[in-house]
């Protein structure tokens, strides 16, 4: 019920912003919510307004006289409303830009106590004076001075007696004087938030009730095999139930993503939510072995069966037995391994080098790749049948700027980790945080939590870190302009289109192995890592576009 009247009220704002479309849209899932419950007198008001919207669209009118709200605003704040600080921070930023006026936001402890959550528009001084005005407000019931304006923010208006209560006082220098146009809009803003700040619990209610094993065999629960992540966006969620739907099933899974996404992780959450949780987990990087072992180190030999083999080894898979093998950077697999991975899927048998009949192993295999499989495919580096059985479930994991909202959590996650570890006690301004989720992250969860050690052990100790104390990497506003100061040979935006595009990037790949290869004067191991790549992987984009050069 409290979601169809968050689903309501964001309807009537976005219809003041003449958003018709995206207002029916809120407004019908609230009218469907309604009628399945029963609830009568709000699904007659949202019938209601949906006419009206209805009428006011054939009509060419607004369906409310006033617009209230720009629609990019409206946009901005649902869009950070998958968190309580990313909204409220939004929040703040819109009236300092939008309105040019103060706003700060604390959160209000059980016994009155003020915890910051952000501040626009004032400097130090001015935020230590106004914290005192607030904190005399709450325990003296003081009034503040003329012309500014204290809110009590919400995140249960409907009062949900089983929401997580948590309220937030905003403190802004908007004058309840000026012009009328200007207080509907601060007003609709502020409704806006609130139901924003609703939505939040809700998903968190939600969250916490859910129980993510019900297989009375399995001792593992979600907390354990969900804790390692620090998530807040939709995209994450997403990919944690689709984890939580294959949990009583033992189906060959393939993860994708760009490196440092945490496809690992996402691996190991799969194994503990299982039955196997109680069996080993074990990873095999497809990409770090010589393609001539690969096939002793996964399926095991018999002592004498080539050179060096000067004993038995039982081998990965069998090491495995019961649990489940992670196969990571599936893609770099080589070719002569391939009909054999897709034998032991099919047959749940492997045949040790030297052995003479086969071994039946009982092994669960979750892969995992940053490479276009299906480009692979297609280019033959990669079997056909070996990708479909791999590819039974498929788990896209976004890249982290696909999920902005996750970035301030695990900046805060990190700091506070690092900061105990080294002993310090450490902030982060408004401006750093605003950095940090600006930032592409091409290097993804694993360069955001290296840049936080790095800034936290450089910091000392009780010091704010300020944005001139992030790498200069983090003010890079994209990969366009990296690649134009990496290879600013490369004009690849004017060439005429004379080729397919599987050409075309086949030519950009080139273009930029040889400049870095070049530069580090044909290392290997240095070019791959500054291309984001396996050794492996470089070796084998090297023979398949042709470049010569050897190997280091």
């Amino acid at each position: 019920y409290e979601a169809g009247l968050s689903h309501y009220e964001i309807g009537l704002v976005l219809a003041e912003t003449a958003e018709r479309q995206r207002a029916l849209g809120h407004l019908e899932k609230a009218l469907k919510i309604f009628s399945e419950l029963r609830a009568e007198p709000s699904r007659a008001k949202t019938v209601s307004a949906i006419e009206r919207i209805r009428r006011a669209s054939s009509s060419g009118r607004l369906y409310l006289p006033v617009l209230t709200l720009d629609a990019l605003v409206v946009e901005r704040l649902i869009a950070a409303s998958s968190s309580h600080e990313l909204l409220l921070r939004e929040l703040a930023t819109i009236i300092r830009d939008e309105l040019n006026e103060t706003a700060i936001v604390f959160e209000i402890a059980p016994e009155n106590g003020l915890k910051l959550v952000t501040a626009r528009g004032t400097d130090q001084a001015g935020l230590d004076k106004i914290t005192e005005e607030v904190t005399q407000f709450l325990s003296r019931g003081q009034q503040l001075p003329e012309g500014a304006k204290i809110k009590i923010l919400t995140d249960q208006p409907g009062q949900n007696e089983q929401a997580v209560k948590r309220r937030f006082l905003l403190y802004t220098t908007v004058d309840r004087s000026s012009n009328p146009a200007r207080i509907g809009h601060f007003e609709s803003l502020l409704k806006l938030v609130e139901q924003g700040l609703e939505n939040c619990t809700l998903r968190s209610m939600v969250r916490t009730s859910n129980t993510f094993v019900t297989n009375p065999n399995i001792k593992t629960s979600s907390n354990k095999a969900f804790s390692p992540f620090i998530n807040e966006s939709v995209a994450m969620k997403k990919v944690l139930e689709r984890v939580q739907k294959i949990r009583s099933s033992d189906v060959t899974v393939l993860i994708t993503g760009e490196s440092g996404v945490g496809k690992e992780l996402i691996a190991r959450s799969i194994h503990q939510s299982s039955r196997r949780h109680d069996k080993p987990f074990i990873p095999f990087n497809c990409a770090a072995v010589p393609s001539d072992l690969v096939e002793s180190r996964l399926f095991g030999h018999r002592k004498g069966s080539f050179t060096g083999a000067d004993k038995d080894s039982q081998g990965i898979v069998r090491a495995a037995t019961g649990g489940t093998l992670f196969l990571d950077e599936i893609g770099e697999l080589a070719m002569h391994i391939q009909p054999k991975l897709l034998r032991f899927l099919q047959e749940k048998e492997i045949h040790p080098v030297g052995e003479d009949r086969p071994v039946r192993v009982d092994v669960r295999i979750v892969a995992a790749t940053n490479k276009d499989l299906e480009r692979s495919v297609s280019e033959g580096s990669f079997r056909e049948d070996l990708y479909h059985r791999l590819n039974i479930i498929r788990i896209h994991v976004p890249s982290l700027r696909e999920r902005k909202e996750d970035v301030l959590a695990m900046v805060k996650h990190f700091l506070s980790d690092f900061s105990r570890k080294q002993n310090k006690h450490l902030s982060i301004s408004d401006s750093a945080v605003e950095a940090l989720i600006a930032c592409p992250w091409p290097g993804n969860v694993r360069q955001l939590k290296n840049e936080i050690e790095r800034v936290t052990a450089l910091a000392e100790d009780g010091t704010v870190i300020l944005p001139e104390n992030l790498s200069p990497e983090v003010f890079r506003p994209s990969y366009s302009s990296a690649s134009s100061r990496l290879f600013p040979t490369a004009n690849f935006l004017d060439m005429e289109v004379t080729t397919t595009l599987s050409e075309a990037v086949d030519a950009l790949e080139k273009h930029m192995i040889e400049v870095v290869l070049k530069r580090h004067d044909g290392n290997i191991t240095r070019a791959a890592k500054d291309l984001g790549l396996t050794r492996q992987g470089l070796i084998l984009k090297k023979k398949r576009l042709g470049i010569d050069g050897e190997v280091d």
